[in-house]
């Protein structure tokens, strides 16, 4: 996500504030809406 800054090479921050601040990161991506349809998808890792 371009809102969550890291040093390029650490993954793990990333994640863990994704995580931790999901809310406000979707609104800054999508925008206000008096409702959100969310579908979760899982990936296998290779």
């Amino acid at each position: 996500m371009r809102y969550t800054p890291a040093d390029g090479s650490n993954k793990t921050k990333k994640d863990r504030q994704i995580k931790m601040e999901f809310g406000i990161l979707y609104f800054y991506k999508f925008g206000a809406r008096l409702s959100y349809k969310v579908k979760y998808k899982t990936t296998r890792m290779k």
